[in-house]
C-alpha cells in the first residue's frame, strides 16, 4: 500500500522523533504532620473560683499568593534535547517551500553536524504560539539556539539582533538566520551559515 503524501507538512519533524511534554507526568506531593509534645516541668498550676469555661481557639490560615508563572503551556518540540541545543523553525512562513526546509535541516543535523534527532530540540512555530525565546531557554535548559527565521512575535532585543552573528542571550548562545527557503539555491549564503553554526559551536 503506498503512502499517502502528507499535505500538511506540520508533523515532518516528527516522523525521525517525537517528544511531547504534555506526557510527563508529575507525583502527587505528600505532606505529613507531626505534633511536639510540650513537656511542663516545675509549673505551679493555679485554679481561679468560679472556674472559667475554656475558650475555643480559632486557628487562621492565610491563603498562599501565587505568582502566575510566565507561561503554563509546555513548548511542544521534536527531538530528545540531549545536547540541550534549540532549533526554532519558523515554518509559517514561505510554506510552499516547506519539504524543502525541513529536508535542509535534517541534512544539516544528520550530514553535516554528523547528530541526530536525539541530540536536539526542533521547535515549530506554528505548534507555539507566541513563543518567546526566554521561554524556550528557561522551559528546555538549552545553551544553544538557531532561530531559522524571524518573528514577529519575538522579543524587541532579539529581533534587533544581525543575521548570522552569535549573540549572548540569558547565558545562552543565540545564532539568527535568514528563512531557511533563502538558503536552498543561494551556496554563497548556505557558507555564510556553516561558519555561522561553527562559530556557535566553538
Amino acid at each position: 500500500m503506498e503512502h499517502t503524501e502528507i499535505i500538511h507538512l506540520i508533523d515532518l519533524f516528527d516522523e525521525f522523533y517525537l517528544f511531547d511534554q504534555k506526557e510527563q507526568t508529575t507525583s502527587p506531593v505528600t505532606t505529613s504532620t507531626t505534633v511536639e509534645q510540650v513537656k511542663t516541668e516545675n509549673v505551679e498550676v493555679h485554679s481561679t473560683s468560679p472556674v472559667e469555661s475554656a475558650q475555643p481557639i480559632t486557628l487562621t490560615y492565610a491563603e498562599p499568593i501565587i505568582e502566575p508563572p510566565v507561561s503554563s503551556s509546555p513548548i511542544q518540540y521534536a527531538g530528545a534535547n540531549k545536547r540541550l541545543f534549540a532549533f526554532i523553525y519558523n515554518d509559517k512562513i514561505n510554506k510552499n517551500d516547506e519539504r524543502a526546509n525541513v529536508e535542509l535541516i535534517s541534512n544539516l543535523i544528520k550530514n553535516a553536524l554528523k547528530w541526530t534527532m536525539d541530540d536536539i530540540a526542533i521547535i515549530r512555530l506554528s505548534k507555539n504560539e507566541d513563543l518567546k525565546i526566554a521561554r524556550v531557554i528557561e522551559q528546555l535548559k538549552v545553551n544553544k539556539v538557531i532561530i531559522w527565521g524571524m518573528d514577529d512575535g519575538f522579543e524587541d532585543d532579539i529581533k534587533q539582533k544581525g543575521i548570522h552573528e552569535v549573540h549572548s542571550y540569558l547565558q545562552s548562545k543565540v545564532l539568527i538566520t535568514h528563512p531557511v527557503s533563502d538558503y536552498h539555491q543561494n551556496n554563497r549564503a548556505k557558507q555564510s551559515l556553516w561558519q555561522s553554526i561553527q562559530l556557535l559551536l566553538s
